[in-house]
């Protein structure tokens, strides 16, 4: 018996020393940004000019059952092989230069919706972003004032 209760904690042991080992999630710097933004901005624009690394040239937002993002991206980087596509409660956010993906993070839609941007991509120095009338984020040129 007491040599059952050994392997039992040797075990749950095992199960807590890997917990504490596992990574931060590398993107919540930019989910973090993103929702910094969203709470401090009284326009309700993003401005994703300075997010993530310093390597990136453009913006890309991809949605669920996003599919041959590498058509759009330019780039041999497939989304379904880094994230699950079939999450209608996310969006993906890609960083790109001209030859890699350089960072990308999963947004869920409660920290801002990018759905109707998904597939787009927008330069570095275009990277800006406001809330249209139904909540979701929009790019900011697009929008046209009366």
């Amino acid at each position: 018996m007491s040599k059952h209760i050994g392997i039992l904690l040797a075990l749950m042991l095992g199960l807590i020393l890997t917990a504490c080992s596992v990574e931060p999630n590398p993107a919540y710097p930019i989910l973090k940004e993103i929702k910094t933004q969203r709470t401090t901005s009284s326009e309700h624009i993003l401005d994703f000019r300075n997010m993530a690394n310093s390597e990136w040239g453009r913006v890309c937002f991809f949605g669920p059952y996003s599919v041959n993002t590498s058509q759009v991206l330019g780039l041999n980087w497939e989304l379904s092989d880094h994230v699950s596509i079939s999450d209608e409660s996310v969006l993906t956010i890609v960083f790109a230069s001209d030859t890699k993906v350089t960072e990308y993070a999963v947004n869920p839609r409660s920290n801002g919706d990018f759905s109707r941007m998904s597939g787009m991509c927008f330069l570095r120095k275009d990277a800006l972003f406001v809330l249209d009338e139904m909540g979701k984020y929009i790019h900011k040129v697009d929008v046209v004032k009366p």
